[in-house]
């Protein structure tokens, strides 16, 4: 898919295993970038995604779908994207974050890269200027602990 400024990008989700529903609509940037959006009221079980494209003469173009379980609101868990990430690693957590919590980042040979207090449900961190490789995610509190492989191009 190629974008230009008068272009619409919608995103759909699917729980029913039929029908896609619009949740968000972004106007294109008119060249490559990066998009974020966070569906804030998942179904439970299995949700299906998917980009429309619009373009300015009223065609379509679909993405690839993709799939997120939702087990439950009450599970704790880590979600960081993009992955692979180029600039800016993101985080939600979901469920309730204890006293002390931190988010590190690792090198493959688990050397601490970053080091941040988790203070909410979000976090971020700028990996722009760090090597092309494997690095490791992980979230600790007194009672969690969450581990997730990242990727920076």
């Amino acid at each position: 898919m190629s974008e230009l400024a008068s272009d619409i990008y919608e995103l759909e989700r699917n729980t029913d295993g039929r029908n896609f529903v619009k949740i968000a609509s972004i106007k294109a940037n008119g060249k490559a970038s990066n998009y974020n959006y966070t569906d804030e009221s998942p179904g439970f079980g299995g949700n299906y995604y998917r980009l429309k494209l619009i373009e300015e003469n009223g065609n379509a173009q679909y993405s690839q779908i993709v799939n997120a379980n939702v087990k439950s609101l009450t599970d704790f868990s880590v979600a960081a994207y993009p992955n692979p990430v180029v600039e800016t690693l993101y985080g939600n957590i979901n469920g309730k974050t204890e006293k002390n919590a931190t988010v590190t980042l690792l090198d493959i040979n688990q050397k601490t890269i970053k080091k941040i207090a988790v203070t909410d449900s979000k976090f971020s961190i700028n990996m722009k200027n760090m090597a092309v490789g494997v690095y490791l995610l992980k979230y600790s509190d007194q009672f969690n602990t969450y581990i997730q492989k990242i990727i920076k191009k």
